[in-house]
């Protein structure tokens, strides 16, 4: 990755995520792995593990070296509150270089 300015690499983070690092949640095979996973215990999406990821989210990720955390989360840590939301599953997607940089996903777990 070539030096770039905090604040626009902070932006290309936050761009990705948003655009559809969180589109892993949609991918059965990353569905499987985070189903499987234990609470908090993380994966990491990058160049190298961003397979099943929409074609421009996975330029974009190897273009610029972006890196992000996916983990299963309980409901309590989302903003997602009530009992709306009982029996779903949720993930938490967050920049590795920018913690504070996160966007959850609610997910059905009776969909493959």
């Amino acid at each position: 990755m070539s030096r770039r300015k905090r604040r626009v690499d902070r932006k290309l983070h936050r761009r990705y995520l948003e655009l559809g690092v969180v589109d892993a949640s949609q991918d059965s095979k990353w569905r499987r792995t985070l189903f499987d996973s234990p609470e908090h215990d993380g994966h990491i999406i990058d160049a190298r593990n961003c397979a099943g990821l929409p074609n421009s989210v996975t330029y974009g990720i190897r273009r610029y070296g972006l890196s992000y955390w996916v983990s299963k989360v309980p409901q309590h840590v989302t903003p997602f509150r009530g009992s709306d939301w009982k029996g779903l599953v949720f993930f938490r997607f967050a920049a590795r270089r920018y913690p504070d940089l996160v966007s959850f996903s609610a997910n059905n777990p009776d969909v493959p």
